[in-house]
């Protein structure tokens, strides 16, 4: 057990020291790049279910990632691209739990199901108001390309 534990400590040490960050710093990254990957997952899966909703906000989040891989040093531009996609899927995690836990914990529908609408309604009403989950900067970006005309 306490072998393993050395080995482990020690193998972390040296992937630290390969990329060159600190334990906080690694542990900032880590964690913003699997926020990025559960919103990029979690608005497919929503564009799936609804096209009109999230339409290139996978995409979108992949593409960041994909340049933070290449560029470490970028987290803070990509946090701030993907903002409102990570909110949404911190959001839309914390209101299924909400509304999951009274039907485990065996409260009647009466009681379960308006909790549970009221906590999913929550981000439904951030996703209508922002279908793309676009950061203020995305639509503003957005607002300035090229409308194509019909003719």
């Amino acid at each position: 057990m306490v072998l393993g534990l050395q080995r482990l400590v020690g193998t972390s040490r040296a992937h630290l020291s390969q990329v060159r960050e600190s334990y906080g710093e690694h542990l900032r990254f880590a964690f913003g790049v699997g926020a990025m990957m559960v919103a990029a997952g979690l608005a497919c899966c929503l564009h799936a279910l609804v096209p009109a909703v999230c339409r290139d906000t996978g995409s979108r989040t992949i593409r960041c990632l994909s340049r933070l891989m290449d560029d470490r040093s970028a987290l803070e531009a990509a946090v701030a691209e993907t903002a409102d996609a990570v909110a949404f899927a911190l959001l839309f995690c914390m209101s299924l739990a909400i509304a999951v836990l009274f039907w485990a914990l065996g409260a009647s529908a009466v009681v379960a199901l308006p909790i549970s609408l009221l906590a999913l309604a929550l981000p439904a009403a951030v996703l209508a108001a922002n279908p793309d989950l676009e950061t203020s900067a995305d639509a503003g970006a957005s607002l300035t390309r090229p409308v194509a005309r019909r003719g």
